[in-house]
Parts: structure tokens; sequence; C-alpha cells
């Protein structure tokens, strides 16, 4: 039987996570939206667990299994480094497999 400390560290554990889980989201939603990822599922397989719906959810999977794996913070300051850990992979696999993963954007200068 748990005692009632350790009882009280799982829920907060839990609660913690629960948190971590909705600033995955948060930072996946400007990963979409910085590296041009379009909607669909083609992520799916290559990043986060392999079940998820859609490129949004595998990309929050893989920003929260990144930020927990690497103690980073979840927060908004962590968007340049993550761009930068994602950017590569997008491209090997756009290159590599000829998925077509982002929106061609043309910049006007």
């Amino acid at each position: 039987m748990m005692n009632h400390n350790h009882t009280r560290h799982l829920a907060h554990t839990i609660e913690l996570r629960s948190d971590a889980r909705e600033f995955a989201g948060a930072l996946a939603k400007n990963l979409m939206v910085s590296l041009h990822v379009i909607p669909g599922g083609d992520l799916v397989p290559h990043l986060g667990c392999g079940t998820e719906e859609d490129n949004l959810e595998a990309i929050e999977s893989w920003v929260y299994m990144v930020c927990t794996c690497l103690k980073l913070p979840f927060s908004s300051d962590q968007l340049p480094f993550l761009e930068n850990m994602l950017e590569p992979v997008l491209f090997a696999l756009e290159e590599q497999l000829g998925y077509r993963l982002r929106r061609r954007v043309q910049y006007v200068g």
C-alpha cells in the first residue's frame, strides 16, 4: 500500500506532466507555423510515438519527448532550439523519402 506522501507526489507529477503536455502543444503549433509544416499525417511514423492522429500531434509528442529527455523547460524560449533540431529532420524526410511536408514560401524582398 502506498503511503500518503508517495500518493501526493504521484498526483503532483501527473499534474506537472499535464501542464507540460499543454506547453508542448503550444510549442508544436508554433513550430508548425514557423517551419511551414502542412497538415497531414506524414510525420506520424517518424516523430513521436507513431500513434498520433496527424502532424501536429506528432510534433507535440516530439517536443514533449525532447524537452523531457534534455530537461529543457517547456517555454517559448526553447522555440529557436527546437526549430534548429526539427528543421534538418524535416529536410531529410523531404529529400530522402520524397515527402512534401512544408509549404513552399517565397520571400518578397
